[in-house]
């Protein structure tokens, strides 16, 4: 094969790659449509993690809140104490991961959180009942991976989700951390419980 073909068919085989991931990318962040809902699972897989967006950098519609899911436990210590740790941030040590490795799965991660959080602070009732159902799932996850310890043994948990809303545009010279700070409790559960709750503190 001659240079020139060799050229040719690498930079037609290029150009048509680009074009499947162009195409592919502006679905995703088109509006809901026919084709994106028809096709979401593949397209969400192929986005994530490596190359999810969204229009959030753009004006005008910024990132004007950060949200956190924080950790709690009630335990019994070796003594036959009862006793509570403070609260434990579960979306910090996720967003740490993702910042020293992009390729890492905790994008996924970090995405699942957001969307408890915002099913849990924002949606309807049946969207809370579902999103603390999932909270229950996931802390029991974390506390088989042994990502959250204490020394004792557990009988009660509860979650509470954090959202600090950055400060409007008029005091845009403030930082983030001046915003105001919302806090939204779930109930407290046994590790076996499946009582779902929350109230806004």
């Amino acid at each position: 094969m001659s240079r020139k073909i060799l050229v040719f068919t690498t930079s037609t085989i290029l150009s048509i790659v680009l074009l499947i991931h162009f195409a592919i990318t502006f679905v995703y962040l088109s509006p809901a449509n026919q084709l994106k809902s028809k096709n979401w699972e593949f397209i969400f897989s192929y986005m994530n993690p490596v190359f999810t967006q969204n229009w959030k950098l753009f004006a005008p519609n910024p990132s004007s809140q950060q949200s956190n899911l924080d950790i709690r436990v009630q335990y019994v210590d070796k003594d036959g104490a009862t006793r509570q740790t403070e609260w434990k941030s579960i979306t910090l040590p996720v967003i740490q991961k993702l910042q020293s490795n992009h390729f890492s799965p905790n994008a996924r991660i970090s995405e699942f959180q957001s969307a408890l959080i915002s099913d849990f602070v924002w949606g309807d009732k049946d969207d809370k009942e579902s999103a603390f159902r999932s909270m229950q799932t996931y802390v029991d996850y974390l506390l088989d991976k042994k990502q959250f310890e204490v020394p004792g043994a557990i009988n009660k948990i509860q979650l509470r989700a954090v959202v600090n809303k950055f400060p409007n545009y008029e005091n845009k010279d403030k930082p983030d951390s001046k915003g105001k700070i919302y806090y939204y409790f779930t109930n407290w559960w046994d590790p076996s419980s499946l009582n779902a709750g929350g109230t806004k503190a």
